[in-house]
């Protein structure tokens, strides 16, 4: 959708096709003037002929979402492939162009995987919708005047620590703070969560814009939210799995706007307590928040979808 934003602004006809979005995308996807198809399910018996039917001129496709023989029945079409990737490994037959706004986005592998491939990788093509452009951004508050922490670990939450961390940060709420806390797409049990007239929860938001203009902490997993926490200058507390936190041994430029907890360097009982002493300790350190969330403004400067829109139309032509 974010992908969307910008090229309608190019006058490119788009089409978005998905089995499973919740209504509210749908509607902010018809009100970018983007044609909408809900097959019942994603099955290469509907998307095969629907597409050699329609001729498009390039598809775009989330890679890691597709198996390697469904994405070599796209190829097998001719049509250009646009891959948006997160560095997987993944086959990427007939890649025309890849997007990955990961700091680690390897080159050297793409130039294997994707030999042909236009490559835009990098912090300066993270994918952000249209709220988080500077041009529809109002004046950003200084740290003294964000009174809002924001806890959001994603949208499936699978170390399940919403909870755990909105409690441990409650005693801040009697300082005045107020704690956004973003809940899992599919959290029924509201009822067992922690009770502050300063604790709000949010569910199913069409974008976190409005929220993040004035929090002034994060605790967040990692994830698509961290292009968006830059950008509005939010230092945060970053989540990393298993996985992504082994990458993390060495320092990255790209990434020195936040504070990142590996996950795997801790028992998963301790996480909480040391995710809400991280955070704690930062919400007092004002200097080192106003630090952090100018350094994380330079890096994602909030125009990477303008990048991207440019490069595929120029690709296009």
């Amino acid at each position: 959708l974010a992908l969307c934003d910008g090229l309608t602004t190019y006058g490119i006809s788009l089409t978005l096709a998905a089995s499973a979005m919740p209504a509210f995308l749908e509607e902010r996807a018809k009100a970018s003037k983007v044609t909408v198809l809900r097959p019942e399910q994603m099955h290469m018996d509907f998307i095969l002929p629907f597409l050699a039917k329609a001729a498009p001129d390039a598809l775009v496709v989330d890679s890691y979402l597709l198996v390697d023989d469904a994405r070599q029945s796209l190829a097998a079409l001719n049509i250009p492939m646009i891959y948006l990737d997160d560095g997987r490994g993944q086959k990427l037959p007939k890649a025309s162009m890849v997007i990955n706004p990961s700091p680690f986005a390897n080159i050297d592998a793409y130039k294997k995987t994707a030999p042909d491939a236009t490559l835009l990788l990098g912090a300066d093509y993270s994918y952000l919708s249209a709220h988080f452009w500077p041009e529809n951004r109002s004046k950003t508050l200084s740290m003294c005047e964000r009174d809002h922490i924001l806890i959001s670990f994603g949208g499936a939450d699978p170390l399940q620590l919403t909870a755990a961390v909105t409690e441990g940060l409650m005693p801040l709420c009697e300082m005045g703070v107020h704690i956004d806390v973003v809940l899992p797409a599919k959290f029924e049990k509201k009822a067992t969560l922690p009770q502050h007239c300063n604790i709000h929860w949010h569910q199913n938001l069409p974008s976190l814009a409005p929220l993040m203009q004035k929090v002034g902490l994060a605790v967040a997993q990692i994830g698509g939210t961290m292009g968006e926490l830059a950008t509005m200058g939010v230092p945060s507390i970053i989540l990393m799995s298993d996985k992504e936190g082994e990458g993390f041994a060495a320092p990255h430029p790209d990434l020195a706007w936040n504070l990142p907890v590996p996950s795997h360097t801790v028992a998963n009982a301790d996480l909480p307590k040391l995710l809400v002493t991280k955070a704690t300790n930062l919400w007092h350190d004002t200097a080192l928040r106003e630090q952090l969330a100018k350094t994380g403004q330079k890096i994602v400067d909030g125009r990477g979808i303008r990048r991207i829109s440019q490069a595929l139309k120029e690709h296009l032509s």
